[in-house]
């Protein structure tokens, strides 16, 4: 049986998630990392950051 860990996550780099569960990739147990509302505002806040706006 395939081991799979959902993790919610409001950090909005994926691959810094995934590298912090590396150990647990190695065990191969799969690690999703699903969008979220608060993951979403934080793409959202740092596009307008980006974009110079407040």
């Amino acid at each position: 049986m395939a081991k799979i860990n959902i993790v919610y996550s409001v950090s909005i780099d994926d691959e810094k998630v995934l590298k912090l569960f590396e150990y647990a990739s190695l065990k191969r147990i799969e690690i999703v990392v699903p969008d979220n509302i608060l993951k979403e505002r934080n793409v959202v806040n740092k596009e307008v950051k980006s974009n110079g706006q407040k």
